[in-house]
């Protein structure tokens, strides 16, 4: 009798019968649905990534070609330009820019500045010319 009572009542939480081949096609159309959510998401973080990466080479690649600039200026200066030549006419400027300044000063009426003060008030780099403060001279 119990068997009767149960199978009179109709169930209202099951699902309705659905055949096998529909309930493979839900389950697949949801999987379906949550294999391409997750994709789509893989996606947008893989191009994220990508743009990322490739601003970073296009940066690296502009570092690039501002080195090679900077070299090829380097190589077309000492083409042009005779090293052991350009050294030996520096030395020659060198040379007459302290005579011109012992001179100079040599000339100049009493008191007389040192030279170091005509240096110094002529904006002059006292490296270059290779003037020795301590000693009051030329090197």
């Amino acid at each position: 009798m119990e068997k009767q009572t149960r199978q009179q009542q109709p169930c209202h939480h099951a699902p309705e019968k659905l055949s096998n081949s529909s309930r493979k096609r839900t389950t697949l159309s949801i999987v379906d649905k949550n294999k391409s959510k997750k994709l789509k998401q893989e996606q947008e973080k893989c191009s994220e990534d990508l743009i990322a990466e490739r601003t970073t080479l296009q940066k690296l690649v502009s570092q690039k070609q501002e080195t090679l600039r900077q070299l090829r200026l380097v190589k077309l200066y000492r083409a042009k330009n005779n090293l052991p030549e350009l050294q030996i006419l520096i030395d020659k400027w060198r040379e007459a820019c302290q005579q011109s300044l012992t001179e100079l000063h040599m000339q100049m009426p009493t008191p007389k500045p040192s030279i170091n003060d005509l240096i110094q008030l002529w904006h002059l780099d006292a490296n270059l010319l290779q003037y020795k403060k301590d000693e009051d001279s030329f090197q």
